[in-house]
Parts: structure tokens; C-alpha cells; sequence
């Protein structure tokens, strides 16, 4: 999954002019927080992608480099006033904000929806689980039930041998009390039946 992060863009710095009009460094007006977080970009180093996140290295070496010496005495102040920039710069904010807000919204669907495949994920694999028992119950039953059918089998055959051995029995019964009448009537006696 691929995770984005908006952030606040870099504050560009700007030189003031002093009592004489000669623009000079002057970095009381950022706190240690500016450099801390987004950082503070200069535009001496406009070509770098270098942001300063050091207030003491950006007053004490930056500042004092020939290019920024440079930069200060070509500076010219920009046609915006600066009211215009508070208002670029709350307008910039607001944006941010809203972009955060919105992008919290996608994080918290994005996790809901994350949360319901993997529960959707475990119950495809407990009904696997319950459909793979189950092939095991119905292979054990097809089983069984094949294993009672050839002794089904079997039992009809010997139920069929005894009915065979039964019957030549009773015919040998029969001719059994046939001699035996045979020879009660040759010895002189009467058969009651």
C-alpha cells in the first residue's frame, strides 16, 4: 500500500531593511520551532535544495557567506507587500489544513477497508477450513458407506448359500421320512400323521 504525506513547505526567508535602507539579515523573527520544523529556505541558495533547520548555523555561518553577502546587496524588495504575503502564506495554510483533513478521512477509510478485507480474509479461511472438514467427513463416509456395501454383499451371498444349503435340507428331510415311513411299514407298523 502506498502512504502519502503532506507536508508544510519550507519558509523562504527574507532580508530587512534597516534605518538606511541597506537590506541587512535579520533572523529574530523566526524561532528555533521555524527552523525545527518545516526549516527556513534561502533564496541565495536558490539553485541547492538546501533547507536550514539550525537557527544558530544559518545566523553564524550561513549568513556570514560571501554568496549570501551577495545575495543582500543585489536583494530588491518584491512588488507584493507584505500583506499580501500573510495572506498567500494563511491561504497556503488553510489549503494544507484542508488537504490534511482530507487526507486523515482517506487514511481512516483506507484502514476501514483494510480492516474489513482481513476480517473478510479470515472468514474465507474458516469457511476453507469448515469446507476441507467436510470433504474429510464425505471422504470418510463414501468410505464407510462402500466398505458396509461389500459386506452387504457378502452377507446376501451367504444368505443365499444358507437359503441353497435350507432347501437341499428339506429335500433330504423329505426323503429321510420317506425311507423312514418305508421301513415302519416294511417292520409292520402304521405311520399316524
Amino acid at each position: 500500500m502506498t502512504t502519502f504525506t503532506l507536508s508544510a513547505p519550507p519558509i523562504q526567508y527574507t532580508p530587512k531593511k534597516n534605518l538606511e535602507g541597506v537590506f541587512i539579515d535579520n533572523t529574530s523573527r523566526f524561532s528555533v520551532l521555524d527552523f525545527t520544523g518545516v526549516g527556513i529556505k534561502c533564496p541565495c541558495c536558490s539553485k541547492s535544495k538546501k533547507i536550514h533547520r539550525h537557527k544558530y548555523s544559518f545566523k553564524h555561518q550561513h549568513c556570514n557567506t560571501k554568496k549570501h553577502q551577495q545575495f543582500l546587496k543585489s536583494y530588491k524588495e518584491p512588488e507584493e507587500n507584505e500583506e499580501t504575503n500573510v495572506f498567500s502564506d494563511s491561504l497556503l495554510r488553510e489549503q494544507l489544513q484542508k488537504q490534511l483533513k482530507e487526507n486523515k478521512a482517506y487514511k481512516i477509510q483506507v484502514r476501514q477497508k483494510e480492516e474489513a478485507f482481513q476480517l473478510e480474509k479470515q472468514r474465507n479461511k474458516t469457511l476453507e477450513h469448515k469446507n476441507n472438514e467436510m470433504k474429510q467427513e464425505l471422504k470418510q463416509s463414501e468410505e464407510c458407506s462402500t466398505r458396509l456395501t461389500r459386506e452387504i454383499q457378502k452377507l446376501k451371498l451367504e444368505v443365499e448359500k444358507q437359503k441353497q444349503k435350507n432347501k437341499e435340507y428339506v429335500e433330504k428331510t423329505k426323503k429321510y421320512d420317506k425311507i423312514a415311513k418305508e421301513l415302519i411299514n416294511i417292520a409292520g407298523y402304521e405311520f399316524d400323521e
